[in-house]
């Protein structure tokens, strides 16, 4: 138990529930205000139970998470009762020198002296180039080789074919923190699928964040939660997921974005007796897909047709897919950003010249160009 694992080092085994500390619970509601009472609270839970891994970055709750982490847990519990996880902002850098300016930062808002984990945010094609170009990479070696890092890695937003690029480049990356849930694993346009088979091509370990996808899988349509409850009256919407995720190979942690005391027992409640899914439950998740799935403003299946016949090689199936994503969950904002990394790579829907060879080979008869149209304005940046 945790009470024994105070009086000396923490020899628990890691379980699979992380504490993403993207959404506190907070004051009113001011994204900046971290409510650090109710925040204390849920921490002497979850470490009461045994999880140990928290999640934090240099711009969650503006900045504020870092510092409740001080607050909340550092100042609290001794330095073996914990791993923290943080984040390079690679999009801020201009120079090498400003790497350790960040960093140096960052350990000082958490009250640290070294971060377990430790990882290049966000990579896509673009930031990997910067983060190549000032010596991001060198930077994570020199940090572990020094012992103020244990762990390094990144999380990634791109397509399957920059993933293999990084991996493929950089070996010495040990982790790879992917957006991964069952309803964005059938969207083929966004490649969360492919990205999650790449990293197990390369024999890296994935950590998984938004496995709710921003809470939308915790409350799913009335048709939905009425099946899960058939089949197991006992557990909830949020559940299921989670457990889907937990099934898959190679997942070492599993981040859940917990706002409430109630978020947080029911999650640990999950991990506590977590169990795969078995082939009759793996059905239930196809159909709650499919459910899902109909929700769809179009009926693209992201064959890769229209590409194949478009002048200007414009990635229109991930265009669609990221277009779909954005309509059907309002939570995320991701898509805006892989939208702009593989825009860069590729071209933007704005560049398409209307010339409707695209609608001339679609099997679902999609009129393409009225659909990029409003593209441009869905996906435009945030």
């Amino acid at each position: 138990m945790w009470s024994e694992s105070r009086k000396g080092e923490n020899k628990m085994v890691q379980k699979k529930l992380g504490f993403g500390t993207l959404r506190l619970p907070l004051i009113g509601n001011e994204y900046g205000s971290v409510n650090i009472d109710i925040f204390k609270k849920m921490v002497d839970a979850y470490l009461d139970r045994g999880y140990i891994f928290f999640d934090t970055s240099y711009v969650y709750h503006q900045g504020k998470s870092e510092i409740a982490i001080r607050e909340a847990l550092v100042k609290r519990y001794p330095r073996s009762a914990y791993t923290v996880t943080d984040k390079m902002p690679v999009w801020l850098i201009q120079k090498y020198e400003d790497y350790q300016k960040y960093f140096s930062e960052q350990l000082g808002r958490c009250g640290l002296e070294y971060f377990d984990y430790y990882w290049l945010h966000a990579l896509s094609s673009t930031t990997v180039d910067s983060s190549e170009k000032f010596g991001g990479f060198e930077f994570l070696k020199k940090m572990k080789e020094v012992g103020k890092v244990k762990h390094i890695g990144f999380s990634f937003h791109d397509t399957a074919e920059t993933l293999d690029y990084i991996l493929s480049n950089h070996p010495e990356m040990e982790y790879v923190q992917l957006i991964v849930n069952y309803i964005d694993w059938i969207n083929d346009g966004i490649e969360i699928r492919k990205c999650y088979e790449t990293v197990l091509e390369h024999n890296k370990q994935v950590i998984v964040m938004e496995p709710l996808k921003g809470g939308v899988l915790a409350n799913v349509p009335e048709e939905i939660e009425a099946m899960f409850k058939k089949c197991n009256p006992k557990i909830s919407a949020a559940a299921w997921a989670l457990r889907w995720v937990a099934s898959l190979d190679n997942v070492f942690m599993i981040l859940s974005g917990m706002s409430t005391i109630e978020q947080l027992m029911d999650n640990m409640n999950t991990f506590d007796q977590l169990t795969q899914l078995n082939n009759e439950e793996q059905i239930l998740i196809e159909k709650a897909q499919n459910i899902l799935n109909r929700k769809a403003p179009n009926k693209c299946t992201y064959c890769g047709a229209c590409q194949k016949v478009c002048l200007k090689n414009l990635a229109i199936p991930a265009y669609i897919g990221l277009y779909n994503n954005r309509k059907m969950f309002t939570a995320g904002g991701w898509q805006n950003i892989l939208y702009d990394a593989v825009g860069a790579r590729y071209g933007k829907a704005d560049d398409c010249n209307d010339c409707k060879e695209c609608e001339t080979v679609c099997p679902q008869r999609i009129k393409i160009t009225e659909l990029l149209k409003d593209a441009r304005k869905v996906l435009k940046p945030l």
